[in-house]
């Protein structure tokens, strides 16, 4: 904890070196990024100039060349670069005057790569990028080149170049002079001081000229260094863009200063004025860039992969940080607390997500209440979950009278993920249960709909530069969120406690009188802007500048308390009042400094509210919208919440009355000064008020409540579920309606806990006592405060279980004297009056120490006094809602989730796991728990932590030093351990064995898409659960032990190939690209990549880094491979393989070679895989072997996971023809609302024979195959189907569902598993069919193309999985030296209580390798007939078509295959989203379709679409749906009886359905197993088997689907069309000559790329060509179409060139074309590289209307 941190966003910072500058922009100049990084200044110190003439910037610029003298004149858009003396290409020959474009990004060195297009070549220049060489007679005649003298060259360094990342060869960029020292003249004046730097040209004396090549220049603007002279420097130059971020709970502290300077800005304002003073405070981590640094790019930058950044940042952390544990820590939160770039708008950015990151590197040692908090408020988290602008129900209802509820997703992952989870924990991880022996829930859909209303209001900050920013994306991602208080739900809200959030807090109405002059009273800096922070003023209603604010006397002691000009001063002793101060309730903003003037923002302590009240008084206001709207309500006359209104003489029109603008009053204040300050004033209940001749400036706020003298009396209106909603019932003058958050309309009912069971229903009259209004029961209350104790409560578990209402601290009212104090409990007695209802106890609770007051206030219906409630408190204002209250109210609700029980052992059960130990034992994680929750441990005779609960110092430290932890021994347990994470293996790799840097790559470690190659990548997780769920077990002896396997869910054969492969490519190659390595790509050819091959890797070139390690006795074998045991395993590695490995190193012809053979052997064996140590028998395991080819029907059911929960409420909707009056497409555009689809955009079907409410359905838009094949009686909807344990209704679903209802990975295994009571533990629903099938003596498959699933797992068949992306041969160099055999003996057989994760690792990996051999061309070779989109499905989809087509090689006869794809998990948006992944599924089923019907194998199919649940028909207040229950899906093939819709779509399709839970969740009417049953006996479960398929069917006997129900005569099929024969010769293709013509004679169509190999092949067969087409948009470097393409090592190639306009002919190139013959019907062939988009046919357009004609309407 003493090392300093290492913070990626300031490590990326650091290291910032682009140019600043587009060198191609205009001649006035352009500044790179949009200003929000600037550039540096020409003259300044660091300034870098460049020799040579042309940079990556003129790519694509033409170069004008013209004669000058002998020489030749190179200019770029009206700007001159350099004079030279000969313009020739490589060849030698002129090149001559005109204009050329530059081709290829010139290389930013002298006489680097520069190449332009002459003629129909991208040719090299002769000499390469020139010097720059302008004499004055030149640039003298140019008004657009501004001249600098520069010192001499001595007063020059030398930056020099950086390998790009962006390029397949070795280019170099950023060459560059710099200036040592700055210098200043008037040149430089005129040179820079616009912003403009373009066309800067330096003359060194002696030397000559170069060009200035502006380099970014971030500045420093850290917390503890916040940007120098209020970012002056950034708010000159072309668009000044403030860099100062708004104040936040994370950067108000003593380093923020004030600013005079005249450029200064802050974020109240763009610029000071006037000399005033700004407050400018810093932002974590951002540091200023080191000038002479060459590293990372931004967004943009052409020179490097910037996408890649953020995770090379990581990585590079990773390899050197001092700061490992904390690294370590924070990348362990960073997999618990997840952010997914996934559900960011744009991905390519690196600063906000390490800025996100060092969340964690800040706190990993600090309070996990700090991450909780800034987690919430971080707009990259918002923007996942979609939060960021989320408003409330009572918004939305204000705004335009409808209702939605909001956005429930962060409500749910912040409970579920972040802090509690979903079941109750003891303290020692173990699941608590409840009396019938099942898991207690740790919260419910009501909970999660609570919480919900707190996450409203947030939205992101203003704009401003100094960190990574395109204009183009104009959202501040970077800072903590501001709050919009009138979008958050005022409303009370339960806690997980059967509470109230607001609980134990005090009441605003007991707060002290001028509270703002007593101890704790809170004043947050605001320099000279009057704008405060946690109030709300709108910037564009009055004059800030003119607000009339609270000037502090001279001799006020409150001005003498804040003369020190703190960012935050809280008081610490009660101040007596001085002057005006005495006659005020509160300040709102008061004054200290005059010149400049200095304000500060008085900041009310947290307190609460009760919701009912007998002190009401009525409040009115007059809208200043627009609208001239005038509403009243109810408000406590107690507290300052309205405006003073006077009346004088007996009228009815009131002139507001303040003492300065925008006060706020009690009603006594309001009628005291109304009486005693005006003549013949009072109070009344004005009809009219003059709002803006007044001087209070209430005509600055939207609305602006004034007190009347009216009394105001309240109500509760109580639904059937008992919720509530509070009414006001103040009396209406003529055009005054009530606020309709409070009126009898008003849809804001809230969850409270009734004293008893009972509670005024709807449905029995109301108790008698209330009347029944739209649904609800409409109530007249009594509120009675009572005395709760009478003595000294025994115990604090009294207290803190029976007073609920908090108080301030007794000692700031001086009237309060301590009587008793027990040592953990005091009592406070108000002038030693006894106990009573005043007097106040305090108890410490988890470090703090809590007031609460001696009173219960209850609320009771009136007529039925036993019926009553708690009087629920709330933190917001309902009439004025203030960010102050709204961010208080957060904070509560945070620690709601921080405090709960749960949190300790549900932190400590996932932060053990990702620190190695996957199962640890209660003990170990009781310890740790308790480390958290006392915020100290003890261990190496050490303490660490603060003692704080939620330390997390004292709770890692207890996670690395407890003897579970550090104890070798337990290293031989089975059951102990893990499997390793993918990126620690690598990096612990590239850390043992010394990889080094390569100089030219700028020391960058530049690692690419490791998240698609080994499943895991920093910055990269694939959704919200992170890289693997906690809960995990690998299928096997670890599922058998009951043990969980994180990790063990990224061992696909795909992943582990990829894997072994990277580090293979790093031992042999270095860090590159090629065979599977692990690097971004630098060359063309992988294939020269070699040891003495073209690429020679012994020049170090190609790379991006290379292993050092050297033995330390690199003669002695057996010490050799002790050390890399050492090193790699911790000294794990059994005898058996040590000697295996030592024999392989001696064997391997020389040390160097044997050293890389034993690196290679070393990382495949289980030791080093895993932290186990093995046991081994003497057995290979048995090899992977398929049996012969079946001569039984083959059948094939392919799972399709639909992936998030989709709205398939919008897949079928009800279109016409409906019956019951209840469910129509009126009803379903009504339920549905913006997210309802026009009835005249759906695909009609005709559901007459389904027996449903209507008989025309509708089909989504996007969907149009699925229309195709219902009507061709293929396909079959299956309506409101969902995960059921048993039927349940309205009523009775929450007793009776005993699962985690409504998240993801709880529903995600049990529609796979289908097994809701664990009585199959371990397979899944196909895997147990799978099983019972290999019993009878079929020959099966299970396949998945997503990764592992769980659906397909078994225990008979072992799951092969495909990667239809990058599905690599294991060890593919051809020169590759040999492993398998020797891995096989690394991985043998284990012994009976030998490692389980070693294990584990093992099967897998020679189950992986074996596949790998025998279907490696299965995968990558095997020709379909149709075209896949290139989409995720479509790719999936063609593998698995291959892969049946080829089931030969497998011999199976029955195959279960695994899809899945798409985000659907819409909470925001969810038109848009859904449309894009339903036009992906439709365009892939489609194709899947085609094929399979072209193979025949169409009838031997079944498709399934499953997604974990479906969503709510209510429309959130973001436009999109939550989590629910119910869904529609569809099954297909071609001997499924269809053209049908079963199971029961909803009768009643409105949020008060009978079958419908809120927000709109439909509860399923029939189950998964009704479908899987009959799906089952299709594929030949015999009835006997199929309990075990299908453990809970008989729940639902009624309800089951059979094989006759599902499959059968249907309505014929339509054939597809038949492919005619391939040619047999070239006749109908013939070749140019070579570099003949940029595309084929006019004539018949060009060849299409789906023909391209085989027209190739047919015309040129006797060059036996590869079997593969390198498809790429060529643009106009080749001719267009299908061309041979000649390389250097006279090697030919096919390829094609995708561009159709501009190209040009190649004397590397031979066109084929089309002969006049006409051209066969070809059947498609796919590109294993980058698939070819099917080309248009030809067809001539009739030329009149003779050809089409018009068919009746309907």
């Amino acid at each position: 904890t003493q090392t300093p941190s290492t913070l990626h966003r300031s490590y990326y910072r650091k290291h910032l070196d682009r140019a600043a500058v587009f060198e191609g922009g205009s001649p006035d100049g352009q500044l790179r990024w949009n200003d929000h990084y600037h550039p540096r200044h020409p003259c300044s110190q660091y300034a870098r100039w460049r020799e040579y003439s042309f940079t990556v910037d003129d790519y694509y610029q033409p170069v004008v060349a013209t004669p000058y003298g002998a020489q030749w004149l190179l200019s770029v858009r009206g700007v001159p670069r350099t004079l030279v003396s000969q313009w020739k290409n490589d060849l030698g020959h002129n090149i001559g005057q005109g204009q050329f474009l530059v081709c290829w990004h010139p290389e930013e060195v002298l006489n680097g790569v520069l190449k332009v297009i002459i003629g129909n070549r991208c040719t090299a220049v002769f000499g390469g990028n020139p010097r720059v060489n302008l004499p004055a007679g030149i640039y003298g005649a140019y008004n657009n080149i501004r001249v600098i003298d520069l010192p001499s060259r001595a007063s020059f360094g030398t930056i020099a170049p950086i390998l790009s990342s962006s390029y397949h060869v070795e280019h170099l960029f950023g060459e560059a002079l710099y200036l040592m020292n700055g210098i200043w003249n008037h040149q430089c004046y005129s040179a820079g001081m616009d912003g403009r730097y373009y066309g800067v040209l330096g003359n060194i004396p002696g030397y000559g000229q170069v060009y200035y090549a502006g380099t970014i220049e971030v500045h420093e603007n850290t917390l503890d260094n916040p940007v120098l002279a209020g970012g002056a420097a950034l708010m000159s130059g072309v668009k000044p863009i403030c860099p100062v971020p708004a104040t936040s709970f994370l950067n108000v502290r003593d380093s923020c200063y004030l600013s005079t300077d005249p450029n200064a800005c802050s974020s109240s304002y763009t610029k000071a004025h006037n000399g005033d003073a700004v407050l400018v405070c810093g932002s974590p981590g951002e540091i200023a860039n080191d000038p002479l640094s060459r590293g990372f790019g931004t967004l943009g930058d052409v020179r490097t992969k910037t996408t890649n950044q953020k995770r090379n940042a990581w990585a590079m952390i990773a390899m050197d940080a001092d700061d490992q544990l904390r690294q370590r820590m924070a990348w362990a939160l960073s997999q618990i607390v997840v952010i997914t770039p996934n559900q960011i708008a744009d991905i390519g950015y690196s600063e906000i997500y390490l800025n996100y990151y060092d969340i964690f590197v800040r706190n990993a040692f600090g309070n996990y209440f700090d991450i909780l908090k800034e987690v919430s408020y971080s707009p990259m988290m918002a923007e996942m979950l979609s939060y960021v602008d989320s408003k409330s129900s009572t918004f939305v209802y204000e705004q335009d009278g409808t209702f939605a509820f909001p956005d429930e997703n962060y409500a749910r992952e912040v409970m579920q993920l972040f802090s509690v989870g979903v079941s109750q924990l003891n303290v020692d991880g173990t699941l608590r249960f409840d009396d019938a022996g099942s898991p207690i829930s740790t919260y419910d859909n009501d909970d999660i709909q609570n919480f919900a209303r707190a996450w409203t209001g947030f939205t992101r900050q203003e704009m401003r530069s100094n960190f990574e920013a395109m204009e183009t994306e104009w959202l501040n991602r970077m800072d903590p969120m501001k709050i919009e208080a009138s979008w958050r739900d005022p409303f009370p809200k339960m806690d997980l406690h059967s509470g109230f959030i607001g609980d134990k807090k005090p009441l605003c109405v007991d707060l002290p009188d001028k509270q703002f002059l007593h101890t704790g009273a809170k004043y947050r800096l605001l320099g000279s802007s009057r704008k405060p922070d946690l109030h709300h003023q709108s910037d564009s209603r009055g004059n800030l500048l003119g607000l009339k604010v609270v000037v502090l006397d001279h001799n006020s002691l409150l001005k003498g308390a804040l003369s020190g000009l703190q960012p935050e001063v809280t008081l610490e002793s009660n101040i007596p009042c001085t002057g005006g101060e005495c006659a005020l309730d509160n300040v709102r903003l008061v004054q200290v400094q005059q010149s400049p003037p200095i304000f500060y923002e008085y900041i009310r302590p947290e307190c609460v509210e009760l919701s009912f009240y007998d002190s009401g008084k009525k409040i009115s206001t007059k809208y200043v919208d627009g609208t001239n709207t005038k509403k009243s309500m109810c408000a406590n006359s107690f507290l300052d919440v309205a405006f003073g209104a006077c009346c004088t003489g007996g009228e009815s029109y009131a002139t507001p009355f303040c003492k300065f603008d925008i006060e706020r009053t009690s009603y006594q204040t309001a009628q005291t000064r109304c009486t005693s300050e005006v003549l013949g004033g009072n109070t009344c209940n004005w009809a009219g008020i003059n709002l803006w001749s007044a001087e209070c400036s209430s005509h600055q706020l939207e609305e602006n409540w004034h007190w009347t003298d009216q009394d105001c009396t309240m109500k509760v209106k109580v639904k059937e579920d008992g919720m509530v909603a509070i009414v006001h019932d103040p009396s209406l003058l003529h055009s005054f309606v009530v606020e309709p958050r409070v009126d009898l309309n008003n849809p804001n009912f809230f969850k409270i806990s009734w004293d008893s069971e009972d509670y005024p229903r709807p449905s029995t009259s109301c108790a008698s006592a209330c009347q029944v209004v739209n649904d609800a029961c409409l109530c007249d209350v009594s509120i009675t405060e009572n005395q709760v104790f009478t003595s000294l409560p025994a115990t604090v578990d009294d207290v803190m279980s029976q007073l609920h209402v908090g108080a301030p601290n007794p000692e700031i009212f001086g009237s309060y004297n301590q009587i008793t104090n027990t040592g953990d409990m005091e009592v406070w007695q108000k002038e030693n009056s006894g106990y009573n209802k005043d007097t106040i106890f305090a108890v410490s609770h988890r470090g703090k120490k809590l007031f609460l007051k001696n009173v219960l206030s209850t609320v009771a219906i009136n007529g039925a006094p036993a019926l009553t409630f708690r009087n629920p408190p709330h933190f917001v204002n309902i009439a004025v809602r203030e960010p102050r209250d709204v961010a208080y109210e957060t904070d509560d609700v945070l620690e709601t989730y921080f405090h709960h029980d749960n949190l300790a052992p549900f932190l400590a059960l996932r932060l053990i796991q990702r620190f190695g130990i996957s199962n640890p034992s209660p003990r170990y994680t009781e310890t740790v728990s308790k480390a958290f929750i006392d915020g100290t441990y003890v261990g190496e005779g050490q303490t660490f932590g603060d003692g704080r609960y939620g330390n997390l110092e004292a709770m890692v430290a207890a996670i690395v030093l407890d003897r579970e932890a550090t104890t070798v021994v337990l290293d031989a347990d089975p059951a102990s351990g893990s499997l390793k994470e993918p990126m620690v293996k690598i990096i612990s790799f590239m850390r043992a064995m010394d990889f080094e840097r390569r100089v030219e790559a700028g020391n960058e470690i530049r690692l690419d898409s490791l998240q698609a190659k080994v499943g895991q990548e920093a910055h990269s997780s694939p959704g919200v659960f992170s890289f693997f769920l906690p809960e995990y077990s690998a299928p096997g002896h670890i599922k058998a032990a009951a043990l969980y396997s994180p990790e063990a869910q990224l061992l696909s054969g795909p992943k582990i190939i990829s894997l072994l492969n990277g580090i293979i490519s790093l031992v042999d190659l270095g860090l590159t690209e090629c065979f599977g390595g692990f690097a971004q790509r630098n060359l063309w050819q992988c294939n020269e990549l070699r040891p003495g091959g073209s690429y020679d890797t012994g020049t170090d070139k190609y790379t991006m880094g290379k292993l050092g390690f050297t033995p330390s006795n690199p003669n002695d074998a057996n010490s050799v491979v002790d050390e890399l045991s050492l090193l790699l395993t911790a000294g794990r590695l059994n005898q058996e393989s040590r000697a295996i490995i030592a024999d392989a190193y001696s064997s391997a012809g020389n040390n160097a070679d044997g050293l890389r053979l034993a690196q290679k052997l070393m990382i495949s064996t289980p030791e080093y895989q895993s932290t186990n140590i093995l046991d081994i028998k003497s057995d290979t395991r048995p090899e992977v072997e398929f049996p012969p080819p079946s001569t039984k029907r083959y059948k094939a059911i392919l799972y399709l996971k639909v992936n998030g929960g989709m709205d398939s409420f919008n897949m079928l909707v009800p279109h016409s023809g409906c019956s019951g009056g209840k469910t129509s497409y009126h009803h379903y555009q009504s339920v549905r609302g913006t997210l309802s689809y026009p009835q005249g955009d759906l695909h009609q079907i005709d559901a007459s024979g389904s027996n449903q409410v209507c008989s025309t359905f509708g089909i989504h838009p996007q969907l149009p195959h699925l229309q195709t094949l219902y009507n061709s009686g293929d396909l079959i909807f299956f309506s409101n189907v969902g995960v059921l344990q048993e039927k349940v209704n309205k009523n009775d679903w929450q007793e009776k569902t005993k699962i985690a209802l409504f998240a993801h990975n709880f529903l995600n295994e049990q529609v796979e598993k289908m097994d809701i009571n664990k009585e199959q533990t371990g397979r899944g629903v196909c895997g147990r069919m799978v099983d019972i099938l290999t019993r009878y003596g079929y020959s099966t498959g299970t396949v998945s193309v997503a990764g592992i699933a769980e659906a397909l797992v078994s225990n008979l068949s072992s799951l092969f999985v495909a990667d239809p992306f990058d599905y690599q041969l294991f060890n593919p160099m051809y020169w590759a030296q040999p492993l398998w055999d020797t891995i096989k003996s690394l991985n043998k057989i284990t012994n009976i209580g030998s490692g389980l994760f070693g294990e584990t690792w093992s099967n897998r990996l020679l189950q992986s390798i074996g596949e790998n051999e025998i279907l490696y061309d299965v995968v990558t070779s095997t020709p379909v007939d149709t075209s896949f989109p290139e989409d995720d499905l479509g790719k999936q989809l063609e593998t698995i078509a291959k892969i049946i087509k080829e089931r030969s090689v497998r011999g199976v006869d029955r195959d279960v295959f695994y899809a899945n794809f798409g985000a659907f998990d819409t909470h925001g948006d969810t038109k848009s989203v859904f449309n894009i992944y339903s036009e992906m599924m439709n365009n892939g089923l489609k194709a899947f379709t085609d094929e399979m019907k072209a193979q025949g194998r169409w009838d031997d199919i079944t498709i399934v679409a499953v997604s974990e649940f479906g969503r709510t028909l209510s429309v959130n207040s973001a436009h999109g749906s939550d989590h629910a229950w119910g869904g529609n899906y569809f099954m297909t093939g071609g001997e499924v009886r269809g053209k049908r819709i079963l199971g029961e779509y909803p009768s009643v399709l409105s949020e008060d359905g009978p079958d419908i839970i809120k927000p709109g969740i439909v509860i399923p009417s029939t189950p998964w197993e009704s479908v899987w049953n009959g799906v089952a006996q299709w594929f030949g479960i015999e009835d006997a088997d199929m309990d075990e398929v299908l453990p809970n069917r008989n729940t639902f006997s009624d309800d089951l689907f059979v094989e006759g129900d599902l499959y059968g005569a249907a309505e014929p099929t339509a054939s597809p069309p038949t492919a005619g024969p391939p040619p047999t010769s070239g006749a109908n293709y013939y070749l140019l000559d070579r570099g003949t013509a940029s595309e084929c004679p006019i004539g018949p169509a060009p060849v299409a790329q789906e023909e391209c190999l085989l027209a190739a092949n047919l015309v040129a067969s006797q060059m036996e060509l590869p079997d593969w087409l390198n498809v790429f948009d060529w643009q106009n470097f080749v001719p267009c179409g299908c061309f041979l393409w000649y390389n250097e090592n006279t090697v030919t190639l096919v390829d094609y060139n995708t561009a159709t306009t501009g190209c040009l002919a190649d004397s590397r190139t031979q066109l084929i074309c089309r002969s006049e013959a006409p051209a066969p019907v070809l059947p498609p062939t796919q590109s294993p590289i980058v698939a070819p988009t099917p080309a248009l046919p030809v067809i001539t357009p009739p030329t009149s209307p003779s050809n089409y004609y018009l068919l009746e309407k309907g």
